[in-house]
């Protein structure tokens, strides 16, 4: 028998059959159980699917949640610091205000997450998929950047202190509105696109270099995503030419058969 407590001691769910805390805490999910508030800390939860889940306020200090799938799951205020999220699916998860500090997150999916106020300090995100997340007021100071992806994300009054490898990062169409970048490098980082109003440099020459930048980035994407739409215009008459053109022969071979009768 294994059981799932909170922090109170109090037992939220039981389960008969479950050997591993692993397999209680996914078929508590796959019940529809909550765990809000659950204690998991250095709990053993890799490769399980837990999409959906119930996790707000949970403890999870150190657990280890590598490859597990957290799609849409609820994670607000959650406790990962410490925690190993590598290559796990955390797509449209919601985990404002949660301390990820330290944690490792590296390679994971966290793509349209819900992120405000989360603090990442000295997290690593090497290669982590942060495209279209909302990452409002988020603290990433002293975090590993190296290959992140913030394509499309929203970072306004986020904190960028000190970042590491952030010239490597990709904040291509991002919103940095009132970030805090004083203390980072990220005029070498892909920044085309990017919105910087009122974002706080270390210095107006590597403010102007930013902005400029990102402007002529923007003016980039534009002119692709035209050539884009004037492609696709051209593909779409040809296809419809040959419908067209399909109807006219299958026409002329019914009137055909029609006069050999």
């Amino acid at each position: 028998m294994m059981e799932i407590k909170n922090i109170k001691e109090e037992v939220i769910f039981k389960s008969d059959t479950a050997t591993k805390i692993g397999e209680c805490v996914e078929q508590a999910v796959k019940e529809g159980v909550s765990l809000k508030g659950a204690f998991l800390g250095q709990a053993n939860l890799k490769g399980i699917n837990l999409e959906g889940a119930d996790l707000e306020g949970a403890y999870l200090s150190a657990a280890h949640l590598q490859g597990a799938n957290l799609k849409g799951a609820n994670l607000k205020g959650a406790n990962l610091w410490h925690s190993f999220l590598e290559e796990t699916n955390l797509e449209g998860a919601k985990l404002g205000s949660a301390n990820l500090d330290y944690a490792r997150i590296n390679e994971a999916n966290l793509e349209g997450a819900k992120l405000r106020s989360a603090s990442f300090l000295r997290s690593n995100l090497r290669d982590t998929n942060l495209n279209e997340a909302d990452l409002t007021a988020a603290n990433l100071d002293s975090a590993l950047l190296k290959g992140t992806s913030f394509e499309g994300a929203n970072l306004k009054a986020a904190r960028l202190g000190e970042t590491r490898c952030i010239d490597e990062a990709n904040f291509k169409e991002a919103n940095l509105e009132r970030a805090d970048l004083r203390l980072t490098n990220i005029e070498d980082a892909e920044i085309e696109g990017a919105n910087f109003t009122d974002a706080k440099f270390s210095s107006t020459e590597i403010a102007k270099k930013c902005i400029d930048k990102a402007q002529k980035g923007k003016d980039k994407l534009a002119d692709a995503r035209k050539i884009e739409e004037a492609q696709d215009m051209i593909k779409n008459c040809m296809r419809q030419a040959k419908d067209n053109s399909s109807e006219q022969s299958q026409a002329l071979l019914m009137k055909k058969k029609m006069q050999e009768r």
